[in-house]
């Protein structure tokens, strides 16, 4: 296998690491051996902590490895030549910094020799106000016209090398994003699930799935709700209207069971605008809370700051909205002025998703309907 051939390995294995942290390994572990390297290393640095981070690393004793993350950037005079180097060049030791200066600097005495490294090629991979990224790789014994040559034929793995930290860098904010979700949603404390318009649950709370595990009218098969024929129909339906395919989001609410102590009440709601982001769809999806008719609801100003973010103060003007009342009779009740009720209007529009008032109707008239002892 040529130089060529193993530079495409090597991407190949960049691109599976993505999602595989193993691949990722093997790309680099690859890519030292064919540079006749013991060490090749992602980094980042923080510039608001002056910090290194190694993302990936090959080939290094642990001892070494430690003292590389915690003292490169803090020991090596490098950094203000690789700063001037742009993405897809290389700073290379000896060229730019000097043999001279290499010999009495102390980061290239006290941690590179100790470790049997003669110099350092590094080139800038990304960079933003908080981050810099780069490829760094240490030499032993190789050749300098080698290195150099070798460098010339990486031009091509940069660049792919940049797409891949900017893809795992995207899929990390994913993550975190579907983690302050799903942990916003569990601080709902309810019975909830987020389902497609085909009926496909994305999501079940943990009190959900207790709850639906003690009950027998609504059940989770392949993560599709279902439930008997006819009212799995109108589920079906609502959840459809819910995600807005049949024209305009609809809210709607389903009563299963006609003995009070049985009853379960279904809440089918657009999911609101601050968690439909984290899907990273176009797919809108819907908000199922489930009440058992045995148990007191959350009162509905409760409900609303729970389910939409909204304040105590939004979900009463809310509330009197779904009512009818005007702005002016809602000001005139809570002894405001009016110019405040219409700003909490705008806030509730936004944090629903709602336009004008009578989205607003449509989205949350359900809550009317729920029973709360």
């Amino acid at each position: 296998m040529d130089f060529a051939d193993n530079i495409n390995s090597i991407i190949s294995d960049l691109y599976e690491g993505i999602l595989d942290q193993q691949s990722q390994n093997k790309a680099l572990h690859h890519l030292a051996q064919l540079l006749g390297s013991k060490h090749v290393a992602l980094t980042t640095w923080n510039k608001h902590t002056n910090l290194t981070h190694i993302i990936q690393s090959s080939g290094l004793p642990e001892a070494c490895t430690s003292a590389f993350q915690e003292h490169f950037y803090l020991l090596d005079p490098d950094r203000i030549f690789v700063k001037k180097i742009p993405p897809g060049q290389w700073y290379i030791d000896y060229l730019h910094f000097g043999k001279k200066a290499m010999g009495c600097c102390e980061f290239y005495q006290d941690f590179m020799k100790p470790f049997g490294f003669g110099s350092l090629s590094v080139s800038p991979i990304a960079s933003d106000e908080e981050l810099d990224s780069f490829i760094a790789i240490q030499y032993k014994n190789t050749p300098q016209a080698q290195k150099i040559d070798q460098l010339k034929q990486l031009s091509g793995l940069l660049s792919h090398l940049r797409r891949v930290l900017n893809m795992q860098s995207h899929f990390e904010s994913i993550k975190i994003q579907n983690a302050f979700f799903q942990a916003s949603l569990e601080q709902i404390r309810l019975p909830i699930l987020i389902a497609s318009g085909d009926g496909r649950i994305s999501h079940v709370s943990r009190l959900a799935d207790t709850f639906l595990s003690h009950r027998t009218e609504i059940k989770m098969v392949a993560n599709s709700i279902t439930s008997c024929d006819t009212f799995n129909r109108k589920l079906i339906y609502a959840i459809r209207l819910a995600c807005g395919l049949n024209g305009p989001k609809i809210a709607s609410g389903l009563r299963i069971g006609v003995d009070s102590n049985t009853a379960l009440h279904l809440l089918i709601t657009p999911l609101p605008i601050d968690h439909q982001y984290c899907y990273q769809t176009q797919q809108n999806m819907a908000l199922i809370v489930i009440q058992d008719l045995s148990f007191p609801m959350l009162p509905k100003k409760i409900l609303l700051k729970q389910m939409y973010g909204i304040t105590l103060a939004e979900a009463r003007v809310a509330i009197d909205l779904l009512k009818g009342m005007p702005p002016k009779e809602i000001a005139h009740e809570a002894g405001v002025a009016i110019s405040t009720v219409r700003s909490q209007m705008k806030a509730i529009f936004s944090k629903t998703g709602a336009s004008r008032q009578a989205d607003l109707q449509r989205i949350l008239y359900p809550l009317l309907s729920i029973d709360t002892k």
